[in-house]
């Protein structure tokens, strides 16, 4: 019974620090801080990434740890991806109203959301983020910008994200 606790324990805390795997590559984030895990937190907000298993759709979890309402303003927000800086589309957007402005997004204190999003350029002939192929030749990097409103300020947080293989 107690080798059974133990086991359970040690597998919790194993995977809890585990890094991600997606498509067959390693995800880190690498800015604005390194870590095994794809989430950013400071004392306002804390932003997480979930990369779907085909790599066409990031979730997007924004929670505010504020006693203040912020907002998210989706029609700011970027997906960077080489050179190349994108705005973004919902999982549920329409071909003909992938142009129509997104709006913002409020969040109440102590609340969070979440948001399946993609490059808007990949509408139309979906192109995943990342490929296994690429990445055993070298890493590739993923960034979003991430614009959120205070009451009185707005900060972009850039979240970059590294798909990579580890070498043997």
């Amino acid at each position: 019974m107690k080798k059974t606790i133990l086991w359970l324990l040690l597998s919790v805390c194993l995977t809890a620090n585990a890094q991600v795997k997606n498509a067959g590559c390693f995800l880190r984030m690498v800015e604005p801080i390194k870590s095994d895990t794809l989430a950013y937190s400071n004392d306002s907000v804390q932003i997480s990434f979930t990369f779907n298993n085909m790599n066409y759709f990031v979730e997007v979890e924004v929670k505010n740890k504020t006693n203040e309402i912020i907002s998210v303003d989706w029609d700011k927000f970027l997906i960077i991806n080489g050179t190349t800086s994108t705005p973004i589309i919902f999982d549920d957007t329409v071909i003909a109203l992938k142009d129509v402005p997104k709006g913002k997004s409020q969040i109440a204190p102590k609340t969070k959301i979440y948001k399946n999003i993609m490059a808007k350029d990949n509408i139309e002939y979906p192109t995943a983020l990342y490929s296994k192929k690429y990445v055993k030749i070298r890493p590739c990097q993923i960034g979003f910008i991430v614009p959120i409103e205070y009451a009185n300020r707005q900060k972009d947080y850039k979240c970059t994200i590294e798909a990579y293989i580890p070498k043997k």
